[in-house]
């Protein structure tokens, strides 16, 4: 168990050997994986592979010199336990209308032709409207929503001065594509 790193090691890693990281990692690993998977009910497999994300980031931080020596465990269960609450939040707020997966979706869910086609026309109707809309709705929603681009994607192909300053934009422009819809009928 290894608490905190010694300035030897961090010189080392600063050097670019990767041996005081393995040692980390191999310190660490089977409590960071078992402690995610209780917190967050994640699988094994994103477990691993957001430990190894908190290895990477205390590599980057200590080679930037932003690495103070704190409790080494608790330092890499929260970077790693942050990097799979952004995934899951990222995940779950991204909300495609792409026609090709919507359809894929209606065909496995639904049974009633009507209950279908009333889906498609208004998938339909939810691309029509943001194609009508003027920039930049249009290349913030068509970014976001179709293409399936994250806000900080969007932030720089767009050239917002910040994250803030998109989504307050990005929440008029869903107010406006709503206010459309709803005068749309079907």
């Amino acid at each position: 168990m290894m608490k905190i790193i010694s300035e030897k090691d961090i010189e080392s890693i600063r050097k670019g050997d990767m041996a005081p990281l393995k040692a980390i990692f191999n310190a660490n690993y089977v409590y960071c994986v078992n402690n995610l998977k209780k917190i967050f009910g994640c699988t094994e497999t994103d477990a691993s592979d957001h430990v190894m994300d908190a290895i990477l980031v205390l590599r980057e931080k200590i080679m930037m010199s932003d690495y103070t020596n704190n409790n080494l465990r608790s330092y890499l269960l929260t970077v790693a336990s942050n990097k799979w609450k952004n995934k899951y939040k990222r995940d779950t707020r991204l909300i495609k209308y792409d026609p090709a997966i919507m359809e894929s979706h209606l065909a496995a869910t639904t049974t009633d032709n009507k209950e279908s086609d009333y889906y498609r026309k208004k998938i339909m109707v939810i691309h029509q409207t943001i194609e009508s809309m003027e920039d930049p709705c249009k290349s913030i929603l068509k970014l976001n929503l179709i293409d399936g681009f994250s806000l900080d994607v969007v932030v720089t192909k767009i050239g917002y001065k910040s994250k803030a300053v998109l989504k307050t934009s990005k929440t008029r422009c869903m107010k406006k594509l709503r206010s459309l819809i709803k005068t749309t009928s079907l």
